[in-house]
């Protein structure tokens, strides 16, 4: 059906969760992280999460509307792991996913997740499909992904989320947000603002609290 007949996606509207590892994070992480609870306040958001275990409890239970990482990212598209978020000697990678993928555990609560990290949208080839933070999430049932192609600035990299968010809080699109948020951080000097790669349907909106 054309697009502008068909029924907009309502991405994950409950609680927000954020990550932010305790012992390898950029300076402003911690920074960014009570910027997006504070945006997201009518909706609730609790600390930050800053070691795997408690990670790995939350995305089992998959109680979550939002999940927002504010930390370092390392890829390698020729290691075994690909993608790399380390929590002190311990490393989340999207293999940590695969429980997840196999449930399909996020299809009730249909979160967005925001990983905002470098080179978070990056995506290793392998024999039949691509894997990566993105591929790994959508499988698990996120509604949408935010991630970065590249490289990106702590300092442009928080502006965009709070852009992004607030835009996206207000009742814009996916889609009309990621844009507003390009357009609020466009500085030709930094190129934080063209980095960011969205999954999921541009016409979606941030459901209402339950």
């Amino acid at each position: 059906m054309p697009a502008q007949d068909r029924r907009a996606e309502k991405l994950g509207g409950g609680r927000l969760a954020t990550v932010v590892p305790t012992t390898d994070a950029p300076t402003s992480a911690a920074e960014e992280a009570e910027l997006v609870r504070r945006i997201w306040a009518a909706r609730g958001g609790d600390p930050p999460i800053g070691d795997l275990g408690a990670l790995r409890s939350l995305l089992a239970a998959g109680e979550f509307g939002a999940l927002h990482f504010a930390c370092h990212n390392s890829f390698d598209p020729a290691a075994a792991d690909r993608a790399t978020i380390r929590f002190g000697s311990e490393s989340f990678t999207p293999s940590v996913l695969a429980p997840m993928v196999a449930e399909a555990s996020f299809t009730d609560s249909r979160p967005l997740v925001f990983m905002n990290a470098c080179r978070s949208a990056g995506e290793a080839p392998l024999y039949t499909e691509l894997a990566g933070w993105a591929s790994n999430f959508m499988k698990a049932g996120a509604s949408a992904f935010v991630g970065s192609a590249w490289a990106v600035r702590d300092q442009s990299a928080k502006r965009f989320a709070e852009s992004f968010y607030r835009a996206a809080l207000e009742g814009r699109t996916l889609g009309q947000a990621a844009t507003h948020a390009r357009a609020e951080l466009d500085d030709r000097a930094d190129p934080t603002w063209l980095a960011y790669t969205v999954y999921g349907d541009p016409l979606a909106t941030v459901a209402s609290p339950a």
